[in-house]
């Protein structure tokens, strides 16, 4: 009887608040990336197909234009600085300075080309340039400690370990360490509590207060962040846009702002064609049933990275 009271002294009555403010904060945590999933798998998919039957025609169509014109001003550019140079614009002369651009837009085309193939979000590409030493180290570590929670081997495939699993392997070929940390904070370190708590029913009141207390410290940054970041997401588009696309007088003036783009990029196309014509004395046109299979389809691989990743 000794023996329980004195238990009883001995455990904090913070301790119950201190369980409840971890579990709050966990599930808090787990809400946000529940939240999180929901909105990059099933919502953005859906506007993104919601927005493209809308626009997607006019959307590249601008592309093509703007990518036109960026060529021909090019061309412009380097002819007028020859000829303000008193040099004679010789066939030869155009045909070098026309050779000159296709090789530099065509490598531009292969940069861009090749950041976009490489990254499914184009707001990750800084953060994953710039991840330094500590993080190339921990970032496995946390990784490999989720999947061995979460691999199916182990593990029933309920909907929450679908759930989780897709948030891991994004986080971890994205490199996005605060999603990895949060995942771990939810699934191993919560596993790891709760067996703890089981086995060592009167352990020291004040070093499990201690403990709790760095726990809860760790989870309530977490938790900021992961809070800071859904909020930025919701800002971006698409989501931005969710509700207008539901407004047919919205929809219709984002149209017309489309095609007067459009036909703004036409129109710069036509004005840098006649100097083209008064440059060269010859009627120019836009350069297309000379080009190889590869080079056809270039315009359309660098249109649809850079308009399905804008978004």
């Amino acid at each position: 009887m000794t023996q329980i009271m004195s238990e009883k002294i001995i455990q904090s009555p913070l301790l119950n608040e201190l369980h409840n403010r971890n579990k709050e904060l966990r599930l808090a945590i787990r809400s946000i990336l529940d939240e999180w999933y929901y909105l990059e798998y099933i919502v953005r998919p859906q506007l993104l197909s919601q927005y493209d039957s809308l626009f997607g025609e006019l959307e590249i169509g601008i592309q093509i234009k703007t990518l036109k014109a960026a060529e021909l001003a090019r061309r412009v550019e380097l002819l007028s600085i020859k000829k303000d140079r008193g040099e004679i614009l010789t066939q030869e002369l155009i045909s070098l300075v026309n050779l000159f651009v296709d090789k530099e837009f065509d490598q531009y085309h292969k940069r861009i080309h090749e950041v976009y193939k490489s990254t499914e979000d184009k707001q990750q590409i800084h953060s994953t340039k710039n991840q330094n030493n500590p993080t190339d180290a921990e970032l496995p570590k946390l990784y490999r400690a989720i999947v061995k929670k979460l691999h199916p081997d182990i593990t029933v495939q309920s909907s929450d370990f679908l759930k989780y699993w897709q948030l891991a392997q994004d986080a971890y070929e994205n490199k996005n360490l605060q999603k990895i940390r949060s995942l771990y904070l939810l699934i191993c370190n919560d596993n790891e509590q709760n067996s703890q708590n089981t086995q060592n029913t009167y352990v020291d009141s004040i070093s499990e207060e201690i403990k709790l207390q760095n726990e809860i410290k760790v989870l309530e940054i977490q938790l900021e962040r992961e809070a800071r970041k859904l909020s930025r997401l919701k800002s971006e588009e698409p989501f931005s846009i969710e509700k207008n696309l539901q407004n047919p007088q919205w929809v219709e003036n984002h149209r017309q702002t489309l095609n007067n783009d459009l036909f703004k990029k036409c129109a710069e196309i036509k004005q840098y064609q006649l100097l083209m014509t008064e440059l060269t004395g010859n009627e120019w046109q836009q350069s297309n049933g000379n080009t190889t299979p590869r080079e056809q389809n270039f315009d359309q691989e660098f249109t649809n990275s850079t308009y399905f990743s804008g978004r």
